[in-house]
């Protein structure tokens, strides 16, 4: 496709010229039959004041010359007509030099063939860069000089002729390759062609085709003489005055075709870069604020007009700060602005309020730069500004939900779905014993459970349901049991995919142990007061009834009375003792003791044992027991020389269950427990010859959640099985 789809259209100074470029390739033609040697000299005068026309041309145009190709070619021309000339000046015949041979008149004709061929490659791929015209006209003329010396001075360039044997392979191949050089510099041209006039991209090609046959004719160099030269040289004519019309005259007739043609391209680019500008700016979804160095309104985006509520016609030329800025606001902004006009940009970022035309408040978050000349003088300034009204509008209610949250007397914490902690407000974190929310923040939220299960129940129950509100037990950092209510919500924001549980909590350890305390003083006040109304009642009115009737009995008798009325008396100390040590249940904290301790304890400090083997192994572990756990194993083993009858041997062990529970067993081989007494081991009782060891033996384990039961059998011994739960023990 040629460049600019007008049609090509041949005018009569084109005619005058095609006409005068005919008549003198005839006439230097004609010349040949005369002399070829004036042939040969005019063909080769005419391409250098040629190629000078073109130099003077280019390089008084140098300032205005955009795509730089006419340029380039230009400055090369000078130095390619000044090769020519010495060329011309060298020839065999003319004698203006003296010991020359034709072996340098053909080493110049290639070497000015190659910086053509050369400069038609270069210039298309130079034509929108900045190489600098000096810089060109230094190196052309170094290359020039270089070429001069080789063949005249030093004698290194190849040998193009040899008398009496014609041209080298090196003469033959080089017009071979200048051919092929010049076929590259026109498809080159083509593909540029869009930055020439029609007339001219054809000029030149046409310029470049002759050249190519030039070159092609010299490939069958025979001799001086051969018609293939004067075939050659008729093409060179053409085609430098073809280079001539399409860069000198055209240049100077046609400046707008030419030198000027990317002047108005340029310009149609520039126009259309601004309205796209433009629209980008209206597309935009931030206020675009262009003010000139007064502080009036240059240039205002759509964007900028929505959000002051004017039109543009409003806003162009205004004062910016005067007119939209709240008063107060306006002077500070405009110091500010004053400057960076003066003093360079400082303030890139800032926030500032505008006023709109309804009278609202809004606040922007400006972006700034300074826009200079080529003096590198401030004329104006740019800034890109969001509106963040709504934006720190929700910023201040959100730090005052967060100021609610982390003043709430509530423990509020936030779990991912693997249960870690990723929030806890302060309350939280002081119900734990931690000093700040940062050292639970990441910590798995099941460092807080006594155990695993009742973690992994709570947060199923939440997933499934939405929701969990209850009360747990929960430990502290210290270790220490609390009992928390919370209330737990499963959140699953609309944009976002990271669902999360919320979780509030109040701890009511203290309200479940008053509650338990109640309880606990209201049964023993119920079990108290049975004992002492009608148990201590009955052994007091035995052993009245005894007194009574030793006054009329005989000396066996009062003998009788007074062990039956001391075994009545013993009954009620025995139920005192009951009644202090149940009353003392559960005052102080439970801790951690070794069974196997606390039994050796016990026996060191009662000698009835003596005759009884007691095996222990049960040391080496730790239960978590009220500090009452040596009265259990004390009563049980009492328990065992008082009904056993038999029993010769008392055996405590420890074991694990599939359920990781701590089994403590304590049994004996006595005569056991009949299927009848167990059915109320464990209960407390009222009446004569009840007992209650046991009922205090398993009200102190359950302080802690301890179990215990009787799993012996009548006639083989008792044995009592103690089950601590896996967090109420471990291993030492």
């Amino acid at each position: 496709m040629l460049p600019e789809k007008n049609t090509l259209k041949i005018n009569k100074r084109d005619g005058i010229f095609f006409l005068s470029l005919l008549l003198f390739t005839i006439f230097v033609s004609l010349s040949n039959f005369y002399s070829f040697l004036l042939f040969h000299t005019v063909a080769e005068l005419f391409s250098v004041v040629i190629a000078s026309a073109i130099f003077i041309i280019a390089w008084n145009s140098r300032n205005y010359i955009d795509n730089k190709y006419l340029l380039i070619i230009g400055i090369a021309f000078l130095f390619i007509g000044i090769i020519d000339f010495v060329h011309t000046m060298s020839y065999s015949g003319l004698n203006l030099i003296s010991g020359l041979n034709q072996n340098i008149q053909v080493q110049l004709w290639i070497a000015a063939r190659y910086l053509e061929a050369v400069t038609f490659i270069l210039a298309p791929l130079l034509m929108f860069k900045k190489t600098g015209v000096y810089r060109q006209f230094i190196l052309y003329a170094i290359v020039t000089a270089a070429i001069l010396y080789s063949v005249f001075i030093s004698g290194t360039f190849p040998v193009c002729y040899i008398s009496g044997s014609g041209v080298t392979q090196f003469e033959i191949y080089s017009e071979f390759l200048i051919s092929a050089m010049l076929v590259l510099a026109l498809w080159l041209l083509y593909v540029r062609r869009e930055s020439f006039d029609r007339k001219v991209f054809l000029f030149i090609g046409a310029s470049l085709f002759f050249s190519l046959f030039s070159e092609f004719s010299f490939t069958f160099y025979i001799s001086t003489y051969w018609f293939s030269n004067i075939f050659g040289l008729i093409c060179k004519i053409i085609s430098f005055g073809l280079i001539y019309y399409a860069i000198v005259e055209t240049g100077i007739r046609r400046p707008y075709s030419v030198i000027f043609r990317n002047l108005k391209k340029r310009e149609n680019e520039l126009k259309i870069e601004r309205d796209r500008f433009d629209q980008y700016l209206d597309i935009a979804e931030a206020i675009f604020l262009v003010l000139d160095r007064e502080g009036k309104v240059m240039l205002i985006n759509r964007k900028g007009c929505e959000v002051l509520g004017y039109e543009k016609e409003e806003i162009r030329g205004f004062d910016w700060f005067e007119k939209f800025m709240p008063e107060g606001d306006g002077d500070a902004m405009r110091s500010l602005f004053t400057q960076d006009i003066e003093g360079g940009m400082s303030h890139v970022k800032i926030e500032g309020h505008i006023l709109t035309k309804s009278g609202e408040l809004k606040t922007i978050l400006w972006q700034n730069s300074l826009i200079r000349d080529e003096k590198d003088e401030v004329t104006a300034s740019v800034s890109s500004g969001e509106d963040i009204t709504e934006k720190k509008s929700i910023e201040r209610d959100l730090r005052l939900k967060n100021v609610a949250i982390e003043t709430l007397i509530n423990g509020i914490v936030i779990l991912d779905m693997n249960a870690n902690i990723t929030y806890a407000n302060f309350s939280f974190a002081h119900m734990y014993g931690y000093s700040s929310p940062a050292e639970i923040t990441g910590m798995s939220s099941s460092v807080f459970f006594r155990n695993s299960i009742d973690l992994k129940s709570v947060i199923d129950t939440i997933i499934k349901e939405g929701g969990y509100v209850g009360e747990i037990k929960s430990k502290k950092k210290s270790g220490e049991d609390i009992i928390v209510q919370i209330s737990a919500y499963f959140l699953k924001p609309e944009d976002s995919t990271e669902s999360c549980i919320y979780v509030s909590l109040v701890d009511v350890t203290e309200r479940e142990r008053i509650k338990e305390a109640l309880a606990s003083a209201n049964m023993k006040l119920n079990i108290l007061s049975g004992i002492t109304r009608h148990d201590i009642l009955n052994e007091v009115t035995v052993a009245i009834g005894y007194l009574d009737m030793m006054n009329d009995a005989s000396p066996e008798e009062k003998d009788d009375f007074i062990k039956k009325t001391y075994i009545a008396v013993e009954g009620i100390r025995r139920q005192a003792e009951f009644t202090r040590d149940y009353q003392d249940m559960g005052l102080s904290s439970p801790l951690w003791q070794n069974p196997g301790k606390v039994v050796k304890e016990y026996l060191a400090s009662n000698g009835e044992y003596g005759g009884i083997d007691v095996k222990i192994d049960a040391e080496n572990v730790e239960i978590f027991a009220d500090p009452m756990l040596p009265k259990v194993f004390g009563n049980i083993m009492s328990n065992s020389l008082v009904h056993g009858e038999k029993v010769s041997k008392i055996t405590i062990s420890s074991s694990k269950d599939d359920s990781e529970n701590l089994i403590v067993t304590i049994e004996d081989n006595g005569v056991g427990i009949s299927a009848e007494k167990k059915k109320s081991l464990f209960k407390p009782g009222i009446g004569r010859n009840h007992g209650f060891g046991l009922y205090l033996v398993k009200e102190i384990l359950s302080i802690t959640g301890i179990g215990i039961s009787e799993a012996g059998k009548e006639g083989e011994g008792a044995k009592f099985v103690i089950t601590v739960p896996p967090d109420d023990w471990r291993g030492t």
